[in-house]
């Protein structure tokens, strides 16, 4: 038998090749892609335009939601604020009503009420100058 090195026999096995060991490429910083190697990082002028196409698209879809969002806001609060106004001014104009009095008696869908009224307030609910 010969005794022939391992390399040897791993070469006429086909498991190695010839040469010996090959220096591992450096990587960079971020990781995958090789500093050295220029064409390991780009991509065809077809897909870099595609992908700023998209990015812009989705870009201004964001802006145009953010925009319907806060008009939405906007017209809330002006509802609130409107809200707000009348409540106080039907707080500011309301009547105060005698705990006792003659009963003034209307209808309201369909029932009749009454409601202790002074002569005051009877005179301003006669002429409509005061709603219930």
């Amino acid at each position: 038998m010969s005794k022939a090195s391992l390399q040897e026999q791993l070469l006429k096995a086909g498991l190695a090749k010839k040469g010996g060991k090959q220096p591992k490429q450096k990587k960079s910083a971020w990781g995958r892609v090789n500093r050295h190697d220029k064409q390991a990082n780009t991509k065809p002028p077809a897909e870099i335009e595609a992908a700023k196409k998209a990015a812009a698209e989705k870009l201004e879809r964001e802006r145009q939601q953010a925009r319907e969002a806060s008009a939405r806001q906007r017209e809330g609060e002006q509802r609130r604020a409107q809200r707000a106004e009348i409540r106080q001014l039907i707080l500011d104009h309301a009547e105060k009503r005698p705990s006792h009095g003659e009963p003034f008696h209307f209808a309201d869908q369909g029932r009749v009420l009454s409601l202790p009224v002074d002569a005051r307030l009877r005179r301003g609910l006669a002429t409509r100058k005061l709603r219930l």
